[in-house]
């Protein structure tokens, strides 16, 4: 493909959950393109894929300026105003709540406006926008004539599955005036974003990639005499790691000789976090089950490799939430794990049932604890199931195959 002069837009960066995009841009360096990376928001967490040190990530990214409260946002848009006032018409606009909303009034879509005001960032080659709601933004900024080229957006699950973010975008209506191409992680969003818009852009579907060179296949131990379940995820509800504890409790008072072990990789609110962990104390599980907290790329394929068996026992939350492709899921089987997943949202999409593991029922704790005894009382099962899910994420999530798919994509606009 020619080298191109590429915008990958994005929320937040660099997230530490979000190693698709930091795939994504670092495909895109290596092949060759020209990559500026535009984020509302420095992500503060404090730690850093090492791979964002390594390609000076940091370095290429655009980060919207702090809009402040009260007199200082008015200030900062006071000042900003005289600072370009070749765009004043272009500034004026970006209030309209008729074209833009609420957000517009409050003065946030101004500062998000802002960076595009440099001619450097006017025009590329392929604006890409990672999340529905970050491809919104990018269609307002189309509106207002300052950005050009192909525009193509990424739906990961929350943009599509929560209606607050649906209601919110207003459906999506501007983004349907301005993108050119919409990519979907999974089926089941593709289905969603059509009932939702009737949509006439052409939409595919195409997954985020795995870096099989960082989890790679796994060796296996035959003379193991316990079993490792693991979840990676942030902890919150809908990734379902509290329902696994009371599945652990299920499952130890009705087999209390087992060895059965589970560890959750994962950090998610303080009170969430404290309480989980108070649950497994109160059931007397704390010899049983273990918090790793959140753990850098190379630190989870690690955690990966010590286990047997992944879980991710997903639910819908109230506002529809609930995983499309959970990326962890494919690194597990990259690793040569066996997985469990429920029924909820794209999580079957994420895998092959009863090849690469099995299928369980949204929120059905005696299914998934069978399935866990299964493993358990089968382990053959592990590396023969293991192996096969190593083939499935090679055919159809390594980085070859999604990024030939994407760059065909990109010469087609």
């Amino acid at each position: 493909m020619k080298k191109k002069k590429i915008a990958v837009v994005v929320a937040s960066f660099p997230a530490i959950s979000e190693t698709f995009i930091i795939n994504h841009i670092v495909e895109l360096i290596k092949q060759g393109h020209n990559v500026t990376i535009f984020s509302d928001a420095f992500n503060k967490t404090g730690m850093v894929h090492k791979i964002v040190e390594d390609y000076n990530l940091i370095e290429k990214t655009v980060y919207r300026k702090n809009p402040g409260r009260g007199i200082i946002r008015f200030f900062k848009i006071f000042i900003a105003f005289f600072t370009h006032l070749k765009y004043f018409k272009v500034l004026i606009k970006s209030f309209s709540k008729k074209y833009y909303g609420n957000y517009a009034v409050k003065g946030y879509f101004f500062f998000e406006v802002l960076p595009f005001l440099k001619k450097e960032y006017q025009e590329f080659d392929i604006i890409h926008a990672h999340f529905g709601n970050v491809g919104n933004k990018v269609s307002m900024i189309k509106n207002l004539g300052l950005l050009k080229g192909k525009f193509v957006t990424t739906f990961y699950g929350h943009d599509i599955n929560d209606y607050r973010q649906i209601k919110s975008q207003d459906n999506y209506k501007m983004l349907e005036k301005y993108c050119d191409y919409i990519l979907f992680v999974t089926s089941d969003l593709l289905e969603k974003y059509e009932t939702i818009t009737n949509s006439i852009i052409p939409l595919t579907v195409l997954p985020s990639n795995i870096n099989q060179k960082v989890f790679v296949p796994k060796k296996y131990n035959a003379e193991k005499k316990k079993i490792i379940f693991i979840t990676v995820g942030r902890l919150i509800d809908w990734k379902g790691q509290n329902l696994v504890i009371e599945a652990m409790n299920f499952l130890y008072k009705k087999n209390p000789n087992v060895n059965i072990k589970y560890h959750i990789v994962g950090a998610g609110a303080q009170n969430e976090d404290e309480e989980w962990q108070k649950k497994v104390l109160y059931y007397k599980l704390e010899n049983k089950i273990f918090f790793f907290g959140a753990l850098s790329h190379s630190e989870v394929a690690n955690k990966l490799n010590e286990a047997d068996v992944f879980i991710l026992f997903g639910v819908v939350d109230k506002y529809g939430n609930i995983d499309a492709q959970a990326n962890v899921v494919q690194e597990a089987q990259s690793v040569g794990l066996p997985v469990i997943v429920s029924d909820a949202g794209g999580l079957p999409e994420d895998m092959q049932n009863n090849k690469t593991g099995y299928v369980v029922k949204e929120k059905s704790i005696e299914e998934l604890v069978n399935r866990m005894l299964f493993f358990y009382n089968n382990p053959n099962k592990i590396e023969e199931m293991g192996r096969k899910a190593v083939d499935f994420v090679k055919n159809k999530y390594s980085t070859k195959v999604v990024f030939k798919k994407l760059f065909e994509i990109y010469e087609s606009l």
